[in-house]
């Protein structure tokens, strides 16, 4: 796993013309992953970039992390970082991971909020929050960062993919763990059990 890490003050990233994610103070992190690359090694990774401390104090000193600042982050993917130039003028990526496992990573770092609307010309927002570790309570990955926008919803839905490594029941129940080990009244929200790559 290699990244970059860039200190900035506004940053988005367009693709076709359309600007899919924007931020201001924060960080932007160029990812490269390979095959080998394990959940241990991208929980490390988020607890390293999101703690430290290359941002100001009121001293002008380095002393704040991006949580510190209640920043942002956009995580681009970027397989040429794993390019091998020893050979030749050609670059190789074959140690790059391929793209359904490079994306992983990124489910973790980016919240995004959109308006979902239905009949009689009502809406509502949803806030999509990926990335609720366990261990998210204590501050494993992104951890309390993304369980205060939780905070903000009057009902959680769950999403739990079909082909976890655990049980369904299991892993619903490590994330119930993880909201009420943060804040007890989590657990009084109505809650909604959504079941991915069931196919």
């Amino acid at each position: 796993m290699k990244v970059v890490v860039q200190r900035v003050s506004q940053a988005s990233v367009t693709i076709d013309d359309k600007t899919v994610a924007t931020i201001t103070i924060g960080l932007l992190v160029l990812l490269g992953i390979i095959d080998d690359d394990t959940q241990e090694d991208i929980n490390w990774l988020c607890n390293k970039i999101t703690n430290l401390r290359i941002f100001g104090d009121e001293n002008g000193v380095m002393n704040n992390s991006l949580l510190d600042i209640n920043g942002d982050a956009i995580v681009v993917s970027q397989f040429t970082l794993h390019a091998n130039t020893k050979k030749g003028n050609r670059p190789s990526y074959i140690k790059a991971a391929k793209p359904e496992i490079a994306d992983y990573a990124f489910t973790t770092l980016v919240p995004n909020l959109g308006i979902v609307s239905y009949r009689d010309n009502r809406s509502f927002v949803m806030a999509d929050i990926p990335g609720i570790i366990e261990g998210a309570s204590k501050g494993k990955g992104l951890g309390i960062r993304f369980l205060r926008h939780i905070e903000r919803n009057s009902v959680l839905l769950f999403m739990v993919p079909a082909d976890t490594n655990r049980s369904i029941t299991e892993e619903y129940e490590i994330l119930l763990n993880e909201l009420e080990q943060y804040n007890p009244e989590l657990m009084q929200k109505p809650r909604i059990l959504a079941v991915s790559k069931s196919d």
